[in-house]
C-alpha cells in the first residue's frame, strides 16, 4: 500500500471534472486498491 496525500475539500482539484476510463489497467486497480 503506498501513502498518498489526503486532499482537503479546499483543495481546487478535487473541483475539476475528470476524465472518463476507457478500460480498467493493473496501475486503475493499484489505486484503487491503495483507497480502499
Amino acid at each position: 500500500m503506498a501513502i498518498r496525500k489526503i486532499r482537503l475539500d479546499s483543495d481546487p482539484i478535487l473541483r475539476k471534472k475528470s476524465r472518463e476510463i476507457d478500460e480498467v489497467n493493473d496501475r486503475m486497480l493499484v489505486l484503487l486498491d491503495d483507497m480502499v
